[in-house]
């Protein structure tokens, strides 16, 4: 704890919780790719095709050659595999880690190429890349380590890293829009205008931002909301050394993503599973399940002797 209240988070950090981190990554990834019809982009035209970020690298000749759905297939057999062997920290847990990171910047672009860039994914991305390159098998893997651990500051360097890849974007987001487009973009039709766009783009999801604006009352109400919400987003990073802050923040802003959800069908519950353990203390918290479980495996022991 430092004067003035500043404590910066996850400043006591062990391989156990980096670990529960892993597995708590790589399973929402696997969450995500398991069902996901990635063989179907071979049944689109490759003239829509259009690489972004480093797949404008690769060349053509390949891309022709990975839209085939039985390659796409063997791809998502062999991401799959990669996702499982680093959530439970096989060896040798580093390349596999890497390997997964780069098969999931793969797969993140190849659906991006064929549709438009989005962010809903980028933080959880980029903690994979922080889980590859920090040891987060040290703890929590069926693979024992025999060598030592690493200093306790990089188990927290790991962590912070990850809280600060995923508080930036919001920061990035709050500051353009006040750059850009305040104060005009919170007093005009533009939350009018996204309730009733955005609302119908899914034929499947929720249609409440169409109804929202039956109710004049209620759009003016987010309308006073959402410059709150920008000042929250702009000012995310101060989470990292603001425990009262960071309580206030995550009030705000788990509400907000999920009325994003119910109004502009717009649900980023990766970054809400992220904020679970990133913005909390979860070395904390894991401590103190842990000790549950003991003492329930003691009590259960002593009723049922040997």
């Amino acid at each position: 704890q430092h004067p003035g209240g500043r404590s910066v988070i996850h400043e006591h950090v062990r391989p156990l919780t980096l670990g529960f981190v892993r597995v708590y990554v790589f399973l929402i990834w696997l969450v995500k790719i398991v069902p996901d019809p990635v063989s179907l982009l071979a049944e689109l035209p490759i003239s829509i095709f259009k690489p972004v970020g480093i797949l404008r690298l690769v060349p053509d000749i390949v891309w022709h050659w990975l839209f085939d759905a039985r390659i796409l297939s063997v791809f998502k057999a062999v991401l799959i595999v990669s996702l499982v062997l680093a959530m439970i920290g096989a060896r040798p847990y580093r390349p596999i880690a890497i390997l997964s990171a780069i098969l999931l910047t793969l797969h993140q672009g190849l659906v991006r190429s064929f549709t438009f860039v989005n962010h809903q994914e980028l933080a959880i991305l980029f903690s994979v890349y922080v889980l590859a390159i920090f040891p987060a098998a040290d703890g929590f893997a069926l693979a024992r380590r025999n060598r030592s651990a690493s200093p306790p500051q990089i188990y927290a360097a790991a962590l912070l890293t990850m809280t600060v890849l995923l508080l930036l974007p919001y920061s990035a987001i709050g500051a353009f829009r006040l750059a850009n487009s305040a104060p005009a973009v919170f007093f005009d039709n533009s939350l009018a205008y996204w309730l009733g766009s955005l609302s119908g783009l899914d034929a499947d999801g929720w249609s409440l931002g169409a109804w929202t604006l039956k109710h004049p009352m209620l759009v003016s109400t987010l309308k006073l909301g959402f410059p709150v919400v920008t000042c929250f987003e702009t000012l995310a990073p101060l989470c990292l050394i603001l425990p009262r802050f960071r309580r206030l923040w995550l009030a705000v802003m788990i509400p907000f993503h999920c009325l994003s959800w119910l109004l502009l069908n717009i649900f980023f519950w990766e970054n809400l599973l992220l904020i679970a353990v990133l913005l909390t203390d979860v070395d904390d918290w894991l401590t103190r399940c842990i000790d549950r479980v003991r003492d329930r495996a003691k009590r259960l022991s002593a009723l049922n002797p040997i």
